[in-house]
């Protein structure tokens, strides 16, 4: 059947000007992220990091790139403990990506067949455990990598889109080591 709209030839929608998203919700990431200590800023920051993840995929995994040198040393409140800046981008990462996993082609290669035998082996291992936090800890550590690697097995899909991982990894060793040289001058740190 045929439509009844007419049909417009030539009109094209125009296009949203996205350039300040990106720099604004980067902004608002780091006023919340200074904000006081509360329970509902981890869900706002990765609500932000979601929606980054959604409107550019690959700066959604240079943000978990450039926050790992600092993994350790900020935290948000969550709801029964504290969560790195790296766990909070990588769950706004894997929000954004779920939302948007249709555009993307999941790729089933050795390195995904070896993570799968990976929790096979935590799976057979759950009954001869001795301490369920360590044995959690673990498969979570091995969980957050191998859903870190489909994502971005999935979403870098050109040299172009690898760059900005490769700036915030250069950027993420020089603000550690800047901060290991204060320290170094300084006495304070370990």
């Amino acid at each position: 059947t045929e439509s009844c709209a007419p049909a417009v030839s030539g009109f094209k929608r125009p296009e949203l000007n996205k350039s300040w998203i990106l720099p604004f919700l980067a902004v608002a990431f780091v006023a919340l992220a200074l904000l006081p200590s509360n329970g509902y800023v981890a869900y706002a920051l990765i609500a932000i990091a979601g929606v980054v993840t959604i409107l550019n995929a690959p700066i959604g995994v240079a943000a978990v790139v450039i926050s790992v040198p600092l993994q350790e040393a900020y935290t948000v409140p969550f709801v029964r403990g504290d969560l790195t800046y790296t766990q909070v981008l990588l769950a706004g990462l894997v929000l954004g990506w779920a939302v948007t996993f249709y555009r993307y082609r999941i790729w089933l290669d050795s390195v995904v067949l070896g993570f799968l035998a990976i929790f096979s082996a935590f799976s057979i291992s759950l009954v001869a455990m001795d301490d369920p936090g360590l044995w959690f800890g673990e498969v979570y550590r091995w969980a957050a990598a191998a859903i870190f690697f489909v994502v971005c097995r999935s979403v870098l899909r050109s040299w172009a889109d690898i760059v900005p991982s490769v700036w915030a990894m250069v950027a993420g060793v020089l603000g550690v080591s800047a901060h290991a040289f204060w320290q170094l001058l300084n006495g304070a740190g370990p």
